[in-house]
């Protein structure tokens, strides 16, 4: 029986998702050596993949991965994965009109995490903070601006572990009235921002805040904290 021809340029794309796939992240330079296509090749190939939403591309390094698409054949995605995928054309954007970089930071127990972030793409020479960077609740803006929206009862959820934890840094928790005074804000407002940022100036300007539906994100030109479902983030890419 005479062999079928297969779709040479398919195969190759199949490849380089394998390989993509066989690690958490890859460079451009570590797929090019794994799968020996040359590297205009393999652009295109990778660029056809993340328009299908099978590879993602960090804003962050540059790094690729495997995007949200495949996970509905595949092994099930970290909860944040697809806010990150739906944020990064958000600080793409953000960045690009504003020149002064964003990052995405989410709850992950003692502390928040930063998920993308645009600095590479800044002409701004800032510390580049890599993803899985570690952000205190309680010492910065990200952290005070996510305790400043939630609700009550995970702020003190999040606030007891805080006391919890040991860790002198986070010391502040059990400072309730000076707590309540960062906090301070106009319920009904849905641009605001904690009082104790002021003073940081540019060097960490106040997260502005708003409140979608019962979600909240926070955005400035220096930081940018979103979390929620991922309406919150699809509605937040329309008002840019």
């Amino acid at each position: 029986m005479r062999e079928s021809n297969t779709i040479r340029s398919l195969e190759r794309g199949l490849h380089v998702l394998k390989v993509v796939r066989a690690k958490p992240t890859s460079t451009l330079q570590e797929v090019h050596a794994a799968t020996g296509l040359p590297k205009p090749t393999l652009l295109r190939i990778l660029h056809t993949l993340e328009q299908a939403g099978m590879v993602r591309r960090r804003l962050a390094d540059g790094r690729y991965q495997i995007g949200v698409e495949i996970y509905r054949i595949g092994r099930k995605p970290d909860r944040y994965e697809l806010l990150a995928e739906i944020a990064g054309p958000v600080l793409d954007r953000l960045c690009r009109r504003l020149e002064w970089p964003s990052d995405l930071a989410v709850p992950a127990g003692d502390h928040m995490e930063i998920r993308e972030t645009s600095r590479p793409l800044s002409p701004f020479v800032l510390n580049h903070d890599q993803i899985g960077h570690q952000i205190n609740w309680v010492l910065s803006g990200h952290g005070r601006a996510y305790l400043a929206f939630c609700t009550e009862r995970e702020r003190q959820s999040l606030l007891d572990l805080l006391k919890r934890s040991g860790n002198p840094e986070n010391r502040l928790a059990f400072q309730t009235e000076k707590l309540n005074r960062i906090f301070c804000r106009d319920p009904q407002a849905r641009l605001c921002y904690p009082r104790s940022h002021i003073r940081w100036r540019l060097l960490r300007p106040a997260p502005l805040l708003r409140r979608i539906g019962g979600n909240c994100c926070a955005c400035s030109a220096r930081c940018a904290t979103l979390w929620g479902h991922q309406s919150c983030l699809a509605e937040e890419r329309t008002h840019h």
